[in-house]
């Protein structure tokens, strides 16, 4: 299997790769943080990652050529969140899945609204959409939301499993 993760960070998604995954293609938008994943690969011994600087809007990859696309509080940050979400469908094989951990708005009243009310300010500071739902994005670029992993945890975050259509 072919993974491809964006906002690689630090690399802390490195260690849990199982032994089916053989190729990780990451990518991130500072140098700063591909510099730590680099050490991290180095000193576990990872030979299958391939680190490249950029974002999430174009890939230098041929089409079908990942059976994951794995994102990591990454689509609160990206702007353009449609073109990422179809570059994200095109390099996907048919059948390829989409493992988003995401922010999105709260279930809970009260949750909904404070984060509605810092969400200006955490734009401000760190290009974070604290309160932005990435399915309708999703959905419009081809995908197909098969699973809501962790419902109970809602009101703090979202893993979703995502499918092509």
């Amino acid at each position: 299997m072919a993974e491809i993760e964006i906002g690689v960070s630090s690399g802390m998604n490195l260690p849990p790769y199982g032994p089916g995954v053989e190729h990780v293609t990451e990518f991130d938008l500072s140098e700063k943080m591909l510099a730590i994943t680099r050490r991290r690969v180095a000193e576990k011994g990872i030979d299958r990652v391939e680190l490249h600087h950029g974002g999430a809007r174009t890939f230098d990859l041929p089409s079908e050529s990942a059976d994951i696309f794995l994102s990591t509080f990454t689509f609160c940050t990206v702007p353009g969140l449609l073109a990422a979400s179809r570059e994200a469908c095109r390099v996907l094989r048919p059948g390829g899945v989409f493992v988003l951990a995401e922010h999105g708005r709260s279930t809970r009243t009260r949750g909904r609204a404070v984060m509605c009310a810092i969400e200006p300010l955490s734009i401000r500071v760190s290009a974070d959409h604290i309160a932005r739902d990435p399915v309708p994005y999703l959905m419009s670029a081809g995908f197909t939301i098969t699973e809501d992993t962790c419902p109970q945890a809602r009101h703090l975050w979202r893993p979703l499993r995502v499918d092509q259509l």
